[in-house]
């Protein structure tokens, strides 16, 4: 086992847990990850096979058979070890609310009232994630008339191509194009065809998982040079060093979850708090993966404020209704 991962661990329990809405399901595992007799910490395991990750139950084998080379798993290892220092001290795994967008996840238009609702309770803007380029003029179609001072943040995962892309971007209202702050993963990555596709939109692309093979020196470069205009940093799935490096050198980076267990989404909240120094106390994130699912008893704990979540530990009172397996 690498040492820098499994140092002061003396024990590893999981616990499987299924999310459902109506258009997806997510199936994952709590990690509850112990230093000593009393001390442990939490955090998940949320792999996506559809984005090329390896199955749960393979991560799973992985693990009780000690091999843990994978980002997902010395990840999820590394939250448990911070999340354990915070849970020793008593403290919320972060200081201040994170302030975060509206995700749409599910197909078809928002309706009016759904414009309405999101901005009567006080999100500034809402990521919708794109299923193709035929679905984004009809997915956008209530906007014109009901999206306000909205902003518009597409995630695309790279399922579009650029011409494509540009024609169906040409067609939007210009009310709705003016509001997109920026498209995520547009188009499969490459230095070129990006920087292209940039210039030619005049918009921000973000780069999340289409950059998972770039070093932390090439993204820097690619920021600088205009090609990227920033980055989307998933905890569960990068180092939380990445991106404090990548804010520290002026580059707008929004922290999402990895769409899975509240768990996840305190951690993600945690590093959006880290990087408060660097992006400003007014930054918008993407913690609020809860309301991509059906609201079971996995999300009552969690405290929240309108767009915000707020400081928390995962409470006591919740690990008891867990049921947990050792490996």
């Amino acid at each position: 086992m690498p040492t820098a991962v499994t140092d002061g661990m003396t024990g590893l329990e999981i616990s499987r847990f299924q999310l459902k809405a109506r258009t997806r399901r997510a199936d994952g595992a709590l990690l509850r990850v112990w230093f000593g007799e009393s001390l442990f910490g939490l955090s998940e395991l949320m792999p996506w096979t559809s984005l090329g990750d390896p199955s749960l139950e393979t991560l799973l084998g992985d693990l009780r058979a000690g091999r843990l080379e994978s980002r997902l798993i010395e990840r999820a290892l590394e939250m448990a070890r911070v999340e354990a220092v915070a849970r020793e001290k008593q403290e919320s795994l972060f200081s201040a609310p994170v302030a975060n967008h509206f995700l749409v996840a599910g197909p078809g238009p928002l309706a009016p009232g759904d414009w309405l609702d999101i901005r009567r309770r006080g999100f500034s803007a809402v990521k919708i994630k794109i299923s193709s380029v035929a679905d984004l003029a009809s997915t956008l179609a209530m906007a014109p008339s009901w999206i306000g001072n909205l902003r518009l943040r597409l995630d695309m995962n790279a399922k579009a191509g650029a011409d494509d892309l540009l024609l169906a971007l040409d067609r939007l209202p210009v009310l709705v194009r003016d509001r997109i702050e920026f498209i995520e993963d547009p188009i499969p990555f490459d230095g070129s065809t990006w920087g292209a596709l940039s210039r030619r939109s005049g918009l921000r692309l973000m780069l999340d998982r289409e950059g998972a093979e770039l070093k932390l020196s090439e993204k820097i470069e690619y920021f600088k040079s205009g090609i990227l205009g920033g980055f989307i940093h998933k905890p569960g799935w990068t180092a939380d060093d990445e991106a404090l490096a990548l804010a520290k050198v002026g580059a707008p980076v929004v922290v999402t979850s990895l769409l899975g267990h509240p768990i996840g989404q305190l951690h993600a909240a945690r590093v959006a708090n880290l990087l408060t120094p660097s992006l400003g106390s007014d930054a918008v994130h993407g913690c609020f993966s809860h309301i991509a699912y059906d609201q079971g008893v996995e999300f009552k704990y969690l405290q929240t404020a309108g767009p915000k979540l707020l400081p928390m530990l995962w409470p006591a009172e919740a690990l008891m209704k867990i049921k947990w397996e050792r490996l």
